[in-house]
């Protein structure tokens, strides 16, 4: 058994789609063909992963789910992004071959042995449901938030653009609460990088972060992806990754930069939204403190103890990092804060502030993504 994923990268033009279709090509996919017309160039990609033999097709689904990351930091690293991926037919597409980019009708991608296996993520035990505010009053809350900012569909980021389609605050498409939250997570979790999209949506997410009527778990969502900006996981992992400008002229490295420098510009004012948040959402507001620690320590310090952590428990270790970091010591404040109140020892012998600051806002948006069962 065959199992086919079809992908759908945006690039940002011809010679960036070029250079990341020659990419996926060189990494065993089956068929990479440029649909160039209207708009930006897109590559409709198709990779075949065998079956292994007697097992079930779920087998894989580990593997596929890091497959996608892949891609996706691939497409952002020529500046473009990830759009759309699907299961669909193991088969080379009839398309003229002044489009096809890439064909091996018989290539299989390799897996490896041993396949992954899915990873269970502690789940906290939140009192309560966090997303408990009725679907139609929270996505109005949102759209407004959109629509103050963007105005129109065509000034919004690509992944929040449907947020001011004008039907959607006046429809009940969702279930529930959280069936919307699902859904505007994945839009924002493959924002290209081509037109700034991701730099331009932290303004919306420290605007929901703030807005009462959210609900505390669409808070504490804006909240992780902050974080998740700041720490830049949604890019993936590229082995090796040049740091300087890629082909098609995208510079990964300073859009990473820009874009946690949109995220650290808004810390402080969040910060001071502390007593109006719940506890999952104190805790993102202390892992983004740790950014802006002269302009935070003074108030989040000393309500270290009001975070959902537990000694030993899932977050212990970024909150030991967050008091470091702000000027305290390893198991509470001791003294006042300093500019970067870091100690090395705190985070094991040659930890730099920078590299502890990413990794502590990575492990509290994983942590804040089980929690709140997205």
């Amino acid at each position: 058994m065959v199992i086919g994923v079809a992908y759908l990268l945006v690039m940002p033009g011809e010679g960036a789609a070029r250079g990341a279709a020659a990419e996926l090509g060189r990494r065993g996919l089956r068929s990479v063909r440029l649909e160039a017309g209207p708009g930006f160039p897109r590559l409709s990609a198709l990779a075949a992963y065998p079956v292994p033999e007697g097992r079930p097709p779920e087998v894989l689904d580990a593997h596929l789910a890091g497959e996608r990351s892949r891609v996706a930091a691939l497409a952002r690293e020529y500046g473009g992004t990830l759009a759309v991926w699907s299961h669909g037919p193991a088969a080379v597409p009839d398309e003229g071959a002044d489009r096809q980019l890439h064909a091996a009708p018989e290539a299989l991608m390799p897996l490896p042995d041993p396949l992954p296996e899915a990873v269970p993520c502690p789940r906290r035990r939140w009192k309560g449901e966090p997303f408990d505010t009725a679907p139609p009053d929270e996505v109005r809350e949102v759209v407004e938030v959109a629509r103050r900012l963007y105005g129109t569909p065509e000034a919004a980021p690509a992944g929040l653009a449907h947020l001011l389609d004008p039907a959607l605050a006046e429809e009940d498409p969702y279930p529930d609460t959280r069936s919307f939250w699902e859904e505007l997570t994945v839009c924002v979790q493959h924002l290209p990088a081509l037109g700034g999209g991701g730099i331009r949506a932290v303004a919306f997410h420290a605007e929901v972060a703030a807005t009462p009527g959210v609900s505390p778990g669409g808070r504490t969502v804006a909240l992780r992806e902050l974080l998740a900006a700041a720490a830049d996981l949604h890019a993936g992992t590229v082995p090796a990754a040049p740091a300087g400008p890629l082909p098609g002229g995208f510079d990964r490295a300073g859009y990473a930069t820009e874009l946690r420098a949109a995220v650290v510009a808004r810390v402080p004012g969040l910060v001071r939204t502390w007593d109006a948040q719940p506890p999952p959402a104190r805790y993102a507001l202390a892992a983004l403190a740790v950014f802006a620690p002269s302009a935070t320590a003074e108030l989040v310090l000393p309500r270290l103890g009001q975070l959902p952590v537990r000694p030993g428990g899932p977050g212990s270790t970024e909150l030991r990092l967050i008091t470091a970091l702000l000027g305290g010591g390893p198991t509470g404040p001791a003294g006042p804060a300093g500019p970067t109140g870091f100690s090395g020892a705190e985070a094991g012998a040659g930890a730099d502030p920078e590299t502890v600051r990413l990794s502590v806002a990575a492990g509290a948006a994983r942590d804040l993504t089980a929690g709140l069962g997205l």
